[in-house]
């Protein structure tokens, strides 16, 4: 999105999409974004993810398009909060918790009291993380994620 320096007269228009921006983000990954913010910075991708929303939105202010073929961006908006979407079922917290190096097997990782999650760390390095409807098992040599529901 290209504005010159000096035009001003979408200035309003602009600050408030950016709080519909935000607002849609929260509701679209299901979890607040001061969450996602460190030291008082939304994560880079969020941010990004916020930005193209506004810039469709600024772009495109009908609700229908005429005459043209959109399609949208790969790896753009959807990606990027695909990443840091809420996916747990309603009800159940959710917490992040880096792992390091000096987690040994049979080490408690400890992750925000709540019924919904725990995890252990295997003897093979992996990751399982049980949570409300299902069990998500991370492979620390692949990366490999699985997850199965109940």
């Amino acid at each position: 999105m290209n504005i010159e320096a000096d035009f001003h007269g979408d200035d309003d228009y602009l600050l408030d999409l950016y709080d519909v921006a935000e607002k849609t983000v929260e509701a679209h990954i299901d979890q607040p974004l001061e969450d996602l913010s460190i030291d008082g910075e939304l994560v880079p991708p969020v941010r990004h993810a916020i930005l193209l929303y506004i810039g469709d939105l600024y772009n495109s202010r009908e609700g229908n398009a005429y005459g043209i073929n959109i399609s949208p961006v790969p790896f753009g908006y959807d990606y990027l909060l695909s990443l840091y979407k809420n996916y747990a079922p309603a009800g159940c917290q959710t917490s992040r918790t880096k792992v390091t190096a000096d987690t040994v097997e049979g080490d408690a990782i400890e992750i925000n009291p709540t019924p919904c999650l725990n995890a252990d760390l295997t003897d093979r390095g992996d990751i399982t993380l049980n949570m409300c409807g299902g069990v998500a098992t991370m492979n620390e040599d692949t990366g490999e994620i699985t997850i199965v529901t109940r």
